[in-house]
């Protein structure tokens, strides 16, 4: 009975799995494939259903000797299951506390940032055509409902994408459970992240407090939010299409002037959507529309970038002062500008 039901959920899973690449045009026959592989579940459950594939693959582990021994002892697993299976194995190991330091980012951006720009310099180096990761059904899920609680608008109510250039996700269709039925019929071995059921990160909160009060209302909200997402990415390509023709007409190396804003039926998801661009937050473009029509020179800030309001006009420019930034405050009760060091967070989970 046990082989009948390996054969069975193996089948059916890379049966499905071979179907969402073919549908969504995920890669060609001949591409070589960049599995980035963590040695968690996910990502080892990815890795067994790529080996299915005709298309050559090569794995990509990054230790970003963040968890200690945990950390090496992931690197270690990924390494003998590539050489168990004859598989090209890529390692880079980081300095991942001191990047985030250096940039003024959080450790899970310094984190994202160092896999992906290593995964593209492998892709330069070697030649492969996609970088395959194992983003699943319950990661859309947490990110859709955690970009809702940051104001990102309609680009965060999309989750995340199938497939962005060269980056593609085929595990998306699939739950988590899914993917632990799968490793346990198979026999995989994996590691458990202790970090994931730590509640003090966003991310856990939503996967751990949230999601389980959601299933209680409805046992398929992984899957209904999922669905939600997926009918709005064609709503946001009619948005997308709709804003980017609007901006061309009133933005001009920048610089929109507040007059030619006025006159736009949906001023505020144009600025919305013009700002966001820069880093700039909800909450800044209500501060910046409260003070349109006052006369006095307004300046506002994200990351690298300031806006300035001036002159009947909004002109964003490159920050040019180092380490400090003056910030307006607005209507918080602090009258005067304060200094402080800062860093940046785009909100966006590849």
């Amino acid at each position: 009975f046990r082989d009948f039901l390996f054969y069975s959920i193996f089948a059916q899973m890379l049966y499905q799995f071979r179907k969402i690449a073919e549908k969504h045009q995920l890669w060609n026959d001949d591409d070589t494939l960049l599995i980035a592989v963590s040695g968690g579940l996910d990502s080892m459950v990815l890795l067994d259903l790529c080996r299915q594939l005709y298309n050559p693959i090569a794995v990509a582990h990054c230790n970003f000797q963040l968890r200690g021994d945990d950390a090496d002892a992931d690197e270690k697993l990924v390494q003998e299951i590539c050489l168990q299976h004859k598989i090209q194995f890529h390692l880079k190991r980081f300095d991942t506390k001191n990047y985030a330091e250096q940039n003024g980012i959080s450790i899970e951006m310094a984190a994202r940032d160092l896999r992906y720009a290593y995964f593209e310099e492998l892709c330069k180096q070697h030649g492969y055509a996609k970088i395959v990761t194992a983003h699943h059904a319950n990661d859309n899920a947490e990110t859709l409902l955690l970009n809702l609680t940051k104001g990102t608008g309609i680009k965060g109510l999309t989750g995340i994408p199938r497939k962005r250039e060269n980056i593609v996700r085929p595990l998306l269709a699939f739950t988590r459970d899914e993917l632990q039925e799968y490793a346990e019929a198979n026999l995989l071995k994996y590691h458990n992240d202790e970090t994931n059921s730590n509640v003090i990160f966003q991310r856990n909160k939503i996967r751990h407090k949230v999601l389980p009060l959601l299933e209680e209302i409805n046992p398929s909200a992984v899957q209904t939010l999922n669905a939600d997402a997926e009918r709005l990415q064609e709503v946001r390509e009619i948005y997308d299409n709709f804003v980017q023709e609007r901006l061309e007409k009133i933005v001009a190396k920048n610089t929109i002037l507040i007059t030619d804003l006025a006159k736009e039926k949906y001023a505020k998801s144009l600025l919305f959507e013009w700002l966001q661009t820069f880093g700039f937050s909800a909450t800044v473009v209500d501060n910046v529309l409260a003070t349109l029509l006052e006369t006095e020179e307004k300046q506002f800030f994200a990351g690298k970038y300031r806006l300035i309001k001036s002159r009947g006009k909004l002109e964003v420019v490159t920050k040019t002062i180092q380490n400090k930034e003056v910030f307006e405050v607005g209507k918080s009760g602090i009258s005067t500008p304060i200094c402080l060091k800062i860093g940046a967070f785009d909100g966006n989970f590849k």
